[in-house]
Formats: structure tokens, sequence, C-alpha cells
């Protein structure tokens, strides 16, 4: 499928809506991203996961309006869509494992991060966590954080990602 393909493929169409085109795609090898992943490592450190994470969330942030504006979906319709989206765009094969109130488990098998990094000692696709993110606050409201639980890099078979969001009641929350 080419690029200019996927705003009007059947899959992100819903009662003949389609998401609207976007000219700003580029389509380039993971090994771009993983060469500036791993360069700001060797200069940043830990920081550069802080760097990755809200890369993604703001990215994915910018895509779950574009579905929801155009397909006027919510909840688990949105979730579902954007998965869809994703792997359209090269990003591996997501799915929701679990959810609840304030939490939502992700699973992403053969994700260009992970395959392409090669073997780690840690979790490595913050990119993808920030995305994660971004989807739990869609799909769940209120401010989420996320965590790589498993990593494919790290010898795992797929990469799995918990958001937990923070209810209003938590954020608004202090002591003395």
């Amino acid at each position: 499928m080419l690029v200019q393909d996927l705003d009007r493929n059947p899959l992100a169409c819903r009662e003949g809506k389609q998401i609207p085109p976007v000219a700003e795609y580029v389509t380039v090898k993971p090994v771009l991203l993983l060469e500036l992943q791993k360069s700001l490592e060797d200069v940043l450190g830990a920081k550069t996961a802080e760097f990755f994470y809200t890369a993604g969330s703001a990215w994915a942030r910018q895509e779950l309006r574009r579905i929801r504006g155009a397909l006027s979906l919510e909840g688990s319709e949105l979730a579902g869509t954007f998965c869809q989206r994703m792997g359209q765009l090269g990003w591996g094969s997501w799915r929701v494992a679990d959810s609840g109130p304030t939490s939502l488990s992700m699973v992403v098998e053969s994700g260009p991060i992970a395959k392409g990094y090669g073997s780690s000692d840690f979790p490595v696709c913050h990119l993808l966590c920030g995305m994660v993110a971004s989807l739990a606050e869609a799909v769940l409201g209120g401010t989420a954080s996320c965590t790589e639980i498993e990593c494919a890099a790290t010898g795992s078979s797929s990469c799995s990602f918990l958001a937990e969001v923070q209810s209003a009641d938590e954020g608004d929350a202090w002591s003395w």
C-alpha cells in the first residue's frame, strides 16, 4: 500500500467518512530513528527516554485528534482504529490486551524499534510508550503515564505497555 493511500483505506472509514489526507508523512526506514535514539543515548543517557516518550506522545495525540475528528470515534472504537492505523503506518501489530477504568494494557508485536535496536538490557521503545500514554488519555480521559513492561529487545516475544490514568481527584489532592 502506498503512503498516499493510507487515508483512503477502508479500515480507516466509517459510514462513508475518512480520515483527512495528510501530506506530512515521511517514509523512512526505522534505522534513522534508531541511530538518532542511540546517538542521543550516548550523549544524554537516560534522558533520551523522556525525549522520545514526549515526542511519541505528541505525535499520537495529534493522530488521535485527526481520527476522532474525522470518524467521531470514542472508547474502544477509537483504540481499535488507532491500532489499525499504527499497523498501516509500519509501527507493528498493535492490540489492546486489557483495559479498566484507569488503565490500558497494550501489546505491540513486530514493532520496528525493538526489532531494529538489537539486544538490550533495558526496554527501548520509548517512542511507542509515549504513544500508548496518549491513547490511554484519549480513551480513558485524564493524564496518563506509561511504562514498557516487556520489550522484544530484551528477549521478550513482544513489547507490552501499561498506561495508568491519574484521576482528576488524585491530581488535585494535596496534604500538609
